[in-house]
């Protein structure tokens, strides 16, 4: 990762063309747990990512090599991934109907990590290049995303579930507002939108969701009853109620309104990403005059909302019908604008380390894979390391005082080591169809220590004989007699018959011709 992190797991997700309209660049994509990979979300998985996000990032290659910003609003994961949660905005480098765009989500670091500072260059307040405001709603007090503003609130709010991720309810008596001057200016020159997502119980007359308020004053009604059930604007020195829809039926039901200005006679208003009316009215004077933003009211109390908004974003220039309607599709239904691909590890081969002292740890491996290295098991539980076909090495190192230790590998490896056993327990080191026979220490003084080396080794080499036992080398087509093992195996041996019996005696084997 060009940011250091080690991430174990990674996975494609690539835009659907047919939720894309047009094409854009430094679009704020949503991610939420129905387009993302749910062993992100598994607390008890495999490959879950930390709780919070702090080891989320995204990339535009596959290699990792070039990061592009999120803003982790919230990341939540869950025994159940189904009960996780996530609300994620990032900026692929393109979003285009003509073509798949594909961008990498990495997770499942060792370490604890944290998101980038919002001001770096792959952090927050980088998503919302484009805006000038991004007051998302997530908490009780919200902030604008895009850094550039400090929002005041007045009143309580109460942080409800929102279409995705969080929402504010607005008891009528409650506002967010700014007085920046390049916040309540953006319309002043006729080039800007507006995009809210807001809820009501039902059509009222003059709630105000948003409202730039001064000389001038530019007022957003989303479900207003003025001329019958639809979205209103009132723009004061533009000609007064300039879009006044008067068909919709959406109470109760989260709704996406858009208005956008791109000339002093060009505006229009979007309702759930589909353009519902145009004004070319325009200002005599030729200018406006703006003191202060709102959410959730205007200047007089009685037109502030009561009802919940989920997000209130402003645009620095007027948005296009292409972007709106893109931007509707993948927040109205994230799972139908991005394909999930498949999870997959990053990196060659499989690293192991020590398993916790009441469990055993197996590391398994697929063909192909340079190497399994396992680290040696716990003082209560044995620890397997197991390599298929195709692996160059296996090693496990010695067991510990309680359990014996099994290194097993099937065939075509090229070197099998195992360490001398304890002073408790047999050490069986089994190798098949192997180069090279498996090499062992000398046996300790009370058990017998046997390496088989069936057909294909050229030879066994093993240490001296003690007094007590016998240290058995056994070579396939050497020798005259041989021993059956604990395991079951028979084992062809040298001719050292005295040694054999008292090694034989003491292990319980029975001697065979």
């Amino acid at each position: 990762m060009a940011d250091g992190l080690s991430h174990n797991r990674k996975c494609a997700l690539s835009t659907k063309t047919a939720q894309v309209s047009g094409a854009h660049t430094d679009f704020p994509a949503l991610f939420t747990v129905a387009n993302l990979p749910a062993e992100m979300f598994d607390a008890d998985g495999s490959f879950p990512a930390q709780n919070g996000g702090g080891d989320i990032r995204f990339t535009s290659d596959a290699a990792g090599n070039t990061d592009i910003p999120a803003d982790i609003v919230s990341f939540v994961t869950d025994v159940n991934p189904a009960n996780g949660s996530a609300e994620i905005w990032v900026r692929p480098p393109n979003v285009r109907d003509t073509q798949v765009d594909t961008i990498y989500v990495w997770y499942n670091t060792p370490s604890s990590d944290s998101q980038p500072a919002v001001t770096a260059a792959n952090g927050r307040n980088a998503v919302w290049t484009e805006a000038q405001a991004a007051v998302l709603m997530e908490d009780a007090t919200p902030v604008d995303h895009s850094g550039n503003h400090t929002m005041s609130v007045s009143g309580t709010l109460t942080s409800i579930d929102g279409p995705f991720g969080k929402a504010n309810s607005f008891s009528g008596n409650d506002r967010v507002s700014n007085s920046d001057a390049a916040l309540e200016d953006v319309f002043a020159d006729y080039d800007g939108t507006i995009s809210i997502i807001c809820r009501r119980t039902a059509y009222a007359a003059d709630k105000a969701v948003a409202a730039f308020e001064g000389v001038d004053d530019l007022v957003i009604y989303p479900m207003d009853t003025s001329g019958g059930n639809g979205l209103r604007v009132f723009w004061r020195d533009v000609g007064f109620n300039i879009i006044d829809v008067n068909n919709e039926s959406l109470a109760n039901s989260w709704v996406w309104t858009d208005f956008t200005s791109r000339a002093a006679n060009d505006h229009e208003a979007y309702t759930n990403g589909a353009s519902v009316a145009t004004s070319s009215a325009s200002d005599p004077v030729g200018s406006t005059d703006f003191f202060n933003f709102y959410i959730g009211g205007f200047t007089a109390a009685d037109q502030d909302f009561d009802g919940d908004i989920a997000q209130v974003i402003v645009w620095k220039t007027a948005r296009t019908d292409g972007w709106i309607s893109t931007l509707y599709n993948n927040q109205s239904d994230p799972g139908a604008f991005i394909t999930v691909g498949t999870p997959e590890s990053v990196g060659g081969g499989a690293t192991v380390s020590a398993n916790k002292g009441d469990h055993s740890h197996a590391a398994d491996s697929g063909p192909a894979i340079p190497a399994v290295a396992a680290q040696a098991a716990s003082a209560v539980h044995a620890h397997p390391s197991e390599a298929a076909v195709g692996i160059a090495q296996a090693s496990g190192v010695a067991a510990d005082g309680l359990h014996p230790h099994d290194a097993a590998a099937p065939a075509a490896i090229a070197q099998v080591p195992a360490a001398a056993t304890d002073a408790t327990h047999g050490h069986f080191a089994d190798a098949t169809s192997i180069g090279q026979a498996g090499q062992v220490g000398p046996l300790e003084a009370v058990h017998l220590l046997v390496t088989e080396a069936p057909i294909l080794a050229p030879f066994a080499v093993g240490g001296p004989f003690d007094a007590a036992h016998g240290h058995l080398a056994a070579a396939a087509f050497a020798t005259t007699e041989s021993v059956v093992t604990p395991s079951g195996r028979r084992l062809v041996v040298p001719a050292r018959r005295d040694t054999l019996e008292v090694a034989a005696e003491d292990r319980g084997l029975s001697p065979t011709a």
